[in-house]
């Protein structure tokens, strides 16, 4: 599947944003590797600016596809940045980041799209997924810092 105007309006944007914060969250490992920046304010940047772009991204992508009357596929983009989000954060952390983003993502859904669109009707199973998916890697990425730290 390619993308489309009609599946993910603003997908030049989309594919340019997680570029954005792939070069970025490059730059900050250089910098934490030569201790130009402190790790924590690191994570910090990176989530800010990776946030900043989803926001923006996924608020023009969706409201153009409810114009267009076309489900957005903008959803796909929400785990990449939630697993990188909870891999930077503590778990409770990194659950609420999922809670708040699925609660951006659900708003923007129901503000836009019609009662009876396929959006809508998708929405619990996304949301579902979001959450869990989040919940999930929260704890993963707890255990596999404490079983890092244990063996040095």
């Amino acid at each position: 599947m390619y993308p489309s105007r009609d599946r993910l309006p603003y997908w030049e944007y989309a594919i340019g944003a997680i570029a954005i914060m792939f070069a970025v969250n490059l730059w900050l490992r250089y910098s934490n590797k030569h201790r130009h920046i402190a790790p924590n304010r690191s994570a910090l940047i990176g989530s800010g600016v990776d946030t900043l772009l989803l926001l923006l991204v996924s608020n023009l992508a969706i409201r153009a596809s409810a114009e267009i009357s076309s489900t957005s596929e903008m959803w796909l983009v929400f785990p990449l940045v939630i697993l990188v989000f909870v891999y930077r954060a503590k778990p409770i952390t990194g659950i609420a980041y999922s809670v708040l983003l699925t609660a951006w993502y659900s708003a923007h859904i129901l503000l836009f799209f019609g009662s009876a669109d396929h959006a809508i009707t998708e929405l619990p199973i996304r949301a579902t997924f979001f959450v869990l998916m989040g919940g999930l890697a929260s704890i993963l990425a707890n255990s596999l810092r404490q079983s890092g730290s244990d063996h040095e």
